[in-house]
């Protein structure tokens, strides 16, 4: 019987040491599966994390496209519009070109006029003046 003591005695024993072993090892293995779970959470989180970044990059990518086709067309309407404003100016002057030469071409025509209306006035005046001796001639002139 005191074999069976001693074993019950070293049973107590080896049952105290792995009870306090075993509170040693429940608060790190408390805190592992603390972590383990915070981790999952973290990997799920990060997964949509990482899917919203896809995501983004995508809208970027979109965005920068859109960007660039817009610049593209800014660029075109920008040498549209000068080629129009030289179209512009290049026509107001070939206009004012064009006013000055019918000013010129008027002005030569009114001198012409101009020189034809007094030789036609001298004209005028001698056959008046040759109707009023023809008239005072043949006594018509009396008055």
């Amino acid at each position: 019987m005191s074999q069976i003591k001693e074993n019950i005695k070293t049973n107590s024993e080896i049952i105290e040491n792995l009870t306090t072993e075993m509170q040693t090892f429940k608060e790190p293995l408390t805190q592992a599966k603390n972590e383990a779970e915070h981790l999952k959470k973290s990997v799920a989180s990060f997964d949509k994390d990482k899917m919203g970044l896809t995501n983004a990059k995508g809208c970027l990518k979109d965005l920068r496209e859109k960007n660039s086709k817009i610049e593209d067309a800014r660029k075109e309407l920008d040498k549209k519009f000068k080629r129009v404003e030289n179209e512009k100016e290049s026509m107001y002057v070939k206009f004012e070109i064009a006013i000055a030469q019918l000013r010129g071409r008027a002005e030569y025509k009114n001198e012409k006029l101009e020189e034809k209306l007094h030789v036609f006035e001298d004209e005028l005046e001698k056959k008046e003046l040759n109707f009023r001796e023809l008239a005072q001639r043949c006594g018509l002139g009396q008055d």
